[in-house]
C-alpha cells in the first residue's frame, strides 16, 4: 500500500473511532452516507415542485414527464402518448365489451356480438361476412371519404 493510502486509511479509521468513542450527538464525521446521497442545492420551493412532480408522474399520469416537454417544445407528443397508453384498452372494449361515447352512454354492441351468428373458422362464411361488411358500410365510406371502396 502506498504512504498516500495508507495515510488516507488513517484517516478514515481515525474518524471512525472518533465518532464511536465520542457521543454519536457530538461526533463530527466527513464521512458521507450512501443513502444520504449528493449534497442538495436547491432551494426548498424546488425540491417541493420535485417531489410533487414525481407524485404526479408516479399516482396520477404516467405521461406528466412528456406533457412538462410539450410545453417547454411545443409540440404534440403527448396527445400521442396518452392515446397510444390506452389504445389496447380500447382495442379490447371494441372487440369485446359493448361499445361507449367520450360521455359514457351506451352505443351499441361491440365487434363479438356483430360476429355471434358467424362461424369465423369456416373460410366461406367468413368471406361472406366481408363481403356483406363491404356492400353495408362502402356507400359510407365513399361519402365520407370522397373515395373508393375498392382500388381503381
Amino acid at each position: 500500500m502506498s504512504e498516500d493510502d495508507r495515510a488516507n486509511v488513517l484517516s478514515m479509521a481515525d474518524t471512525i473511532n472518533a465518532y464511536y468513542v465520542e457521543a454519536e450527538q457530538s461526533a463530527q464525521t466527513s464521512i458521507r452516507q450512501r443513502a444520504e446521497g449528493a449534497p442538495d442545492f436547491r432551494t426548498l420551493k424546488e425540491r417541493v415542485m420535485a417531489t410533487k412532480e414525481l407524485l404526479i408522474q408516479k399516482w396520477t399520469d404516467s405521461n406528466y414527464g412528456i406533457k412538462r416537454f410539450d410545453k417547454e417544445a411545443g409540440s404534440k407528443a403527448y396527445i400521442l402518448a396518452t392515446n397510444a397508453a390506452y389504445s389496447d384498452a380500447r382495442a379490447w372494449q371494441i372487440m369485446n365489451g359493448d361499445l361507449f361515447d367520450s360521455h359514457g352512454n351506451h352505443v351499441g354492441e361491440g365487434f363479438k356480438s356483430a360476429l355471434k351468428g358467424v362461424d369465423v373458422k369456416n373460410d366461406k362464411e367468413y368471406m361472406a361476412f366481408g363481403e356483406y361488411l363491404v356492400c353495408k358500410h362502402g356507400p359510407e365510406f365513399m361519402e365520407s371519404t370522397n373515395g373508393n371502396v375498392f382500388a381503381n
